[in-house]
């Protein structure tokens, strides 16, 4: 507790204090708490003067009392105050650890960003360089090639004005060609009205007994492979899909140009009086709905000459038939 009168601290519930003498209570006072040396102090001589003295001790009393209260309460007081400001301090602490330790993270991700960058940036400057060098290497080239480009700029324009002069050369030809394909169309429907007029009309039967001419210079489809045209087949009485015919083991066409039937056994049989009587002759033929067209030669044979179908494109296709006219 705290002397009222010098204002030093002393022990609680002492008497008197150590350093001034002074005597105080701290609690009510009472005859039976005052020892004869307080009294002898005091000069009291008699009970009026004990009492009065009592009373004075507990003012004293009260007012220490509540100096000591108030001692007190500003201890506790300021214990809080320290204790807050402590707490603050603690939390601030803990808050700028915590800040720090993030911001120590933070910059060690941001250094490891910064040397990843660092690392782009160089492998980016090595790129930038051989870059540059193709670039300077380019450059050259390219002169090079401005000069080769201007020589064939001046080639291609030569070229240019060649094929210009091919192109009209060829829509010239091509006009003449159109011509040409009309007059063939032309003599192409003339030849065969010629051929439907100037034809001798002759039965199957009586066109087989002429002996047929070479085969091997005709051109066309021979899906059976016996040299026979597909489109002759038909005529002749074969089978176009039928390399032989009456398989007895020899083509078609080998049985026809040796004189045996290709149709069964036996010879062809051949009549000389009627290939006499259609000598230098053009003969129509009529199988189903198609006629076909033959020339018998001088020397005797039959050539095919096609059928109406394509405007006896064999006799066009195939000049040999003629050859027999001057035997």
């Amino acid at each position: 507790m705290i002397c009222s009168q010098c204002g030093r601290e002393i022990p609680d519930n002492s008497l008197s204090c150590n350093y001034c003498g002074k005597i105080f209570v701290t609690k009510r006072a009472s005859l039976d708490r005052v020892d004869g040396a307080t009294l002898k102090d005091k000069n009291v001589a008699s009970l009026t003067s004990v009492n009065q003295a009592v009373k004075t001790a507990n003012t004293e009393a009260s007012a220490v009392t509540k100096a000591v209260q108030m001692r007190r309460f500003q201890r506790w007081f300021f214990y809080a105050v320290i204790g807050i400001i402590f707490s603050f301090g603690v939390f601030y602490v803990v808050k700028i650890t915590n800040e720090n330790t993030a911001l120590i993270s933070s910059l060690a991700g941001t250094n490891t960003k910064l040397n990843k960058t660092k690392q782009e940036m160089d492998e980016a400057q090595k790129q930038l360089a051989e870059t540059n060098n193709r670039v300077l290497s380019s450059n050259s080239t390219l002169e090079e090639v401005r000069s080769q480009l201007t020589k064939t700029n001046s080639s291609l324009s030569s070229t240019i004005e060649d094929n210009r002069k091919l192109t009209e050369q060829v829509n010239s030809k091509e006009a003449e060609l159109i011509k040409i394909s009309v007059l063939e169309s032309k003599s192409g429907a003339a030849l065969r009205n010629l051929l439907l007029e100037a034809g001798i009309k002759i039965e199957s039967d009586q066109i087989a007994k002429v002996k047929l001419g070479a085969l091997d210079s005709y051109q066309g489809v021979d899906t059976d492979k016996d040299g026979i045209l597909d489109e002759m087949e038909p005529a002749i009485g074969t089978d176009p899909m039928l390399g032989d015919s009456d398989s007895d083991g020899f083509t078609d066409s080998a049985e026809l140009l040796a004189g045996y039937n290709p149709l069964g056994k036996g010879v062809w049989l051949y009549d000389a009086a009627i290939a006499d009587k259609y000598k230098g002759k053009f003969l129509l033929q009529q199988v189903s709905n198609t006629t076909y067209a033959w020339y018998v030669s001088l020397g005797g044979l039959r050539y095919y000459l096609g059928s109406a179908n394509d405007n006896f494109g064999a006799m066009r296709n195939n000049t040999y038939w003629t050859r027999e006219i001057g035997s």
